[in-house]
């Protein structure tokens, strides 16, 4: 049995969140193997990542172009180093793999959509999230509507994004929230045993910073890296876990003159 298959039948036909850990090597390298061994079986399966909204078209400009490194280096906002607020990690060298390798498997027959879907893009649901109780429940309101309007087709619907848009949504959506039907929900916290990433930080500012242990951590003992599974120890804002170990730093992606900082 492969590690996924605790969560896989649980998540079929519902929204499921993993948390990402920005600027870490270890967190994309998860969603991949999740989603390669969905679409590998077969499964339909969309992803949605936290990059703005509005820049979607440039996001699938680049999954149809032959130069997509030109395309979303250039194009899109989390890669640009002009938008300091970007250094949060979301515009890792990992990130940029990850995308790269989704392309792959979308050319090689997989059913996988990719989509941006950060931020507010719909005007009849504003009034509605802009009711919840704070800056981070909205955030992720916007982006898990977003990426509902797409997903009527698909069999497994994922949204990648930052742990704290899933802590908050959890109090909202436990609490029947207004968009939300909580039946459809499952949350994936990463635990860690501490390690780096390269992201921006209240403490360390920006850079190379370190990660604590996870104290929020399920009832078994883990031991293989991408261990996923349900568990009712990562309540009551998760109900599984995707386990990373010791993470590494992925360095800030750097697009200039046409020439990329990854390798």
């Amino acid at each position: 049995m492969s590690n996924f298959e605790a969560v896989m039948p649980e998540a079929h036909g519902k929204f499921l969140m993993i948390d990402e850990s920005h600027g870490t090597r270890e967190g994309p390298e998860a969603l991949y193997r999740y989603v390669c061994n969905l679409t590998s079986r077969g499964e339909k399966v969309i992803v949605g990542l936290e990059i703005e909204a509005h820049q979607d078209d440039t996001l699938q400009r680049g999954f149809q172009s032959e130069d997509p490194v030109e395309v979303w280096g250039e194009g899109l906002w989390i890669f640009d180093t002009q938008l300091s607020s970007f250094g949060d990690g979301r515009g890792s060298c990992a990130m940029m793999s990850l995308l790269l390798r989704f392309r792959d498997l979308q050319r090689a027959g997989a059913d996988l959509e990719v989509r941006a879907v950060a931020g507010d893009s719909d005007s009849v649901a504003s009034p509605r999230i802009a009711a919840l109780p704070d800056m981070q429940s909205r955030r992720f309101a916007y982006d898990a509507y977003n990426l509902l309007q797409v997903s009527d087709d698909y069999e497994h619907v994922i949204f990648y994004a930052g742990g704290l848009h899933a802590r908050r949504a959890g109090a909202q959506v436990d609490e029947d929230g207004p968009l939300f039907d909580r039946s459809r929900y499952l949350r994936l916290a990463p635990v860690i045993d501490g390690g780096f990433a390269q992201n921006c930080t209240l403490g360390h500012g920006c850079g190379t910073n370190p990660i604590e242990r996870s104290t929020l951590r399920p009832s078994k003992v883990l031991n293989e890296h991408y261990e996923v599974g349900m568990d009712a120890d990562m309540g009551p804002y998760f109900d599984g876990y995707i386990y990373l170990g010791e993470t590494t730093a992925s360095p800030r992606y750097l697009f200039t003159a046409g020439l990329s900082s990854c390798r």
